[in-house]
């Protein structure tokens, strides 16, 4: 996502100001609301009160100027007196009509006895339509009117619609009565002059509470813009400077109240020292980790100098195979191969303790002293313990190196070797297998070390694999170690030095299964192959079952030949024979050969020779042994007998 600038975000952003101008506004508006609903109220309750106590007073001040019922019985001009002060009342309580009358009620007739209003035009036109024993029918009696007939002092409210308007009215009971029924006075009023009365008491509330509240925000909004707006845009300003130039101008924010404004500003300025600090801080470890990375890399460019990631060389006499691979930049892992002379190569791995810098340090000093040891050439037991010293003497840190170091000659196939507390190898030749050898001691551990030599006999196209620790001590997403028996499942059917490491190496990354490699891996084999025209020598034991050792060895050299069945037989006749009769306690089949077959079966048992003439025997006696030397005799081209260094040697030659 793309960051927005400061810019763009302080353009868009909305102001506080007038945030809190249009809350005060609507604060406004619904106080006036809220105070025009009230003062309605009162106005309307204080006016309809008014209006009560005004009909009430009106009444009592008529009772005591009417002293004599009698007087409400004659005309209209001997009720004067009674209509002037009936106006004079109606226009001091601001009434718009105040009349006198009675009701009749089985006739459902109201019976005016008199009628004024304000002024006396109005008053005139009132009795002449209204005055004296006028009568206007109805249909039904409002409740307060009957009410009030009844003598009940309350309250008696009538809203009704006539000829004058809607009128809102106060009915009274006067103590006085006229043709025996009661003289009940009633108050006029319009109602929209009512209205209008309330109205206007309303807007004499409202108006005044208006402004305070219009002054008193705009008061507010001055402090609030003058003590907080201002200095959070001073603040809001400072920090997208900040910001833009990634904290590098150093000035302080100079914001001095004492409230949370001020504690704001004070966190930023301290916020800003801190970052400065940092900042200032992460250019150090920046420039720091580059370095670091520099000399790491050329760390790892002078370790794969030393120890390349892979070597790979096929001659005449041995095949070669190296990988390493470290699992950090560096690592502790090594290994070597060099030639001591022209029949004799060397290989040597190696496993320091602990990984990194000090580790890569460690291992190149350990295998630049035995690459120099070993080509003075001395044997490999002799040049780990001449190591070990050298080591020991100066290993301020304590480190220590497992080490296998091992020479083949090229002319016997013989292997001599020696291990410093290193892995055990596998050793191809049949069934691969871990060899049994010596433990030994690790190079820096201890002096005098007393690492000694072992040997054993490669056979023509079997080999050697050496290993670190990081292939069999992998750990897979399960947290199970590979082992040695996924090792060796891994080596067989691996029959040059190539293909073994390249076996081992894909069977350890496939076991990861995602997770990231713990330790180096390192591994070297060594493949023996016979010089052209050479015997490959097969070991064997003096079983019966070992038959299908010896045939499988004639198959693979001789092929598809026409005579492969007959030489088959003839090996096999001679090999059942040194079982059946030598004694022997091992037996050696050395093979080869293109245009002739040749095949020399070796025992350590008793002297025997097979080809020496015998006597003549029946032929039922011939399934003794006589027949199956008269058949090699037959099918071989050629058969040999001696016995040299208490061996008995039988060497015989086919036509292919």
């Amino acid at each position: 996502m793309t960051k927005k600038p400061a810019e763009e975000i302080g353009k868009k952003r909305g102001s506080i100001l007038g945030s809190l101008t249009k809350m005060f506004a609507a604060f406004i508006a619904v106080s006036v609301v809220i105070s025009l609903l009230i003062s309605n109220y009162a106005s309307f309750r204080e006016i309809r009160e008014e209006s009560h106590e005004h009909s009430q007073k009106a009444a009592q001040s008529l009772e005591s100027i009417i002293s004599d019922r009698k007087q409400l019985g004659i005309d209209n001009e001997s009720m004067l007196p009674i209509r002037y002060t009936l106006m004079y009342l109606c226009r001091g309580y601001n009434m718009k009509y105040l009349y006198l009358f009675t009701i009749d009620e089985e006739k459902s007739e109201y019976h005016y006895l008199i009628t004024v209003s304000q002024d006396a035009d109005e008053t005139e036109r009132m009795m002449e339509m209204r005055g004296h024993d006028a009568v206007v029918p109805t249909d039904v009696f409002p409740q307060p009117v009957l009410d009030a007939n009844d003598g009940d002092n309350g309250i008696h409210i009538v809203t009704y619609d006539n000829e004058f308007g809607q009128v809102i009215g106060w009915v009274y009971p006067m103590d006085v009565e006229y043709d025996g029924r009661r003289v009940l006075i009633g108050a006029e009023y319009l109602r929209e002059d009512l209205y209008a009365s309330i109205r206007s008491h309303t807007l004499m509330l409202i108006i005044p509470i208006s402004v305070i509240l219009i002054t008193e925000s705009i008061i507010l909004l001055f402090i609030t813009h003058r003590r907080i707006i201002v200095p959070v845009a001073k603040i809001s300003s400072f920090m997208r400077s900040f910001s833009d130039d990634y904290g590098k101008d150093e000035q302080k924010l100079e914001v001095t109240q004492d409230n949370e404004i001020g504690e704001i500003a004070a966190s930023f300025n301290k916020m800003s020292d801190d970052i400065h600090r940092l900042i200032a801080d992460n250019t150090t470890l920046s420039e720091i980790k580059l370095q670091s990375e520099i000399q790491l890399e050329v760390a790892r460019r002078i370790q794969c100098g030393i120890v390349p990631e892979n070597i790979k060389y096929d001659g005449e006499s041995f095949s070669l195979c190296g990988f390493a691979r470290a699992a950090r930049s560096v690592g502790g892992d090594f290994y070597d191969s060099f030639l001591l002379d022209d029949s004799r190569v060397c290989i040597v791995i190696g496993d320091v303790s602990g990984k990194g810098i000090t580790a890569a340090l460690f291992m190149t000093m350990t295998k630049t002293a035995l690459r120099e040891i070993m080509k003075s050439g001395i044997s490999p037991a002799e040049a780990l313990n001449r190591a070990n010293d050298e080591i020991c003497a100066s290993n301020p840190e304590g480190l220590f190196a497992t080490v296998f170091a091992a020479v083949l000659d090229m002319k016997t196939g013989v292997l001599t070797f020696a291990n410093a507390g290193h892995n055990p190898p596998v050793i191809f030749g049949g069934e691969p297998e871990l060899v049994k050898c010596e433990t030994g001691i690790a190079l820096g551990v201890f002096e005098d070390a007393g690492i000694v030599n072992e040997t054993l006999t490669i056979e023509s196209g079997g080999g050697l694999l050496l290993y670190t620790d990081g292939v069999t001590e992998a750990v897979n997403s399960d947290n199970v170690f590979f082992g040695n028996d996924r090792l060796l499942d891994a080596c067989k059917g691996c029959l040059t030095a190539e293909s073994a490491v390249e076996a081992v190496k894909t069977s350890v990354l496939d076991f990861y299964d995602g997770r990231a490699q713990f330790d180096d891996l390192t591994m070297i084999s060594l493949f023996f192959t016979s010089k052209p025209g050479a015997l490959t020598k097969l070991e064997l034991l003096p079983e019966i079952t070992q038959t299908q050792r010896v045939l499988g060895a004639v198959k693979e050299c001789v092929g598809d030949s026409p005579r492969l069945k007959k030489i088959c037989l003839a090996c096999d006749e001679a090999f059942a024979n040194i079982c059946a009769y030598s004694g022997a306690k091992t037996v050696t089949l050395e093979y080869g050969g293109s245009e002739q077959f040749t095949a020399v079966f070796t025992d350590d048992g008793e002297p025997f020779d097979p080809l020496a003439p015998r006597a003549e025997k029946d032929f039922e006696d011939l399934d003794e042994g006589g027949m199956g030397i008269s058949l090699i005799k037959q099918i071989a081209q050629k058969a040999e007998y001696s016995r040299e260094n208490g061996r008995n040697i039988l060497k015989l030659t086919f036509a292919v």
